[in-house]
């Protein structure tokens, strides 16, 4: 899990960064970067063994939206490059 919240971060930084990413990508990339947020301290909220439905929905709520989010800015990203 270290590894993977690694692997984010340096990833977003590098789409934040780039010269493509223009502003409206750059609103799509804050706003994974606060549902990230969310989603991590959802993960943190997690206890083994304890089945929390709420937790549950925290975390498949928040990684949903970050989907949502990054499939829209590699849209964006996809109609530049065409």
């Amino acid at each position: 899990l270290t590894v993977a919240r690694g692997e984010f971060v340096q990833a977003h930084a590098t789409l934040k960064s780039a010269p493509e990413t223009t502003p409206a990508i750059h609103a799509e990339l804050d706003l994974a970067e606060q549902q990230y947020s969310f989603f991590d301290n959802a993960l943190k909220q997690l206890k083994p063994g304890v089945v929390d439905a709420r937790q549950q929905a925290d975390v498949f709520t928040t990684s949903e939206r970050i989907l949502q989010v990054m499939d829209s800015a590699t849209g964006q990203y996809a109609r530049l490059a065409g």
